[in-house]
C-alpha cells in the first residue's frame, strides 16, 4: 500500500486539480458573459438599497462571491443579490 505524503501529488490528483481549475475558469467566463449581456441590454431592474442600480451592479454582485487576488477569502464587499 502506498500513501502520499502531505504536499506530494499523484498524476491522478494533478489531473483532478487541473480539471477543477479549468471548470472554475469556465464558471468565471460564464458569469462574465451573463454580466456583459445584462450590461448591454440594460433591462428594468430592482435592487435593494439603490434607487437607480449602477450599470455594473450585477457583475459586482456576482463576482463578489469570489475573493480577490492577494486576499485570503475572509474579506468581502457587502454587495448581495
Amino acid at each position: 500500500m502506498t500513501t502520499n505524503k502531505p504536499g506530494s501529488s499523484s498524476p491522478a490528483a494533478y489531473q483532478l486539480l487541473l480539471k477543477l481549475e479549468q471548470q472554475f475558469d469556465y464558471l468565471l467566463a460564464t458569469i462574465d458573459t451573463a454580466a456583459s449581456l445584462y450590461e448591454q441590454q440594460s433591462p428594468a431592474t430592482w435592487v435593494f438599497h439603490q434607487t437607480t442600480p449602477s450599470h455594473h451592479w450585477l457583475r459586482e454582485a456576482l463576482f463578489d462571491m469570489w475573493h480577490e487576488q492577494d486576499q485570503d477569502g475572509r474579506k468581502r464587499a457587502t454587495n448581495h443579490i
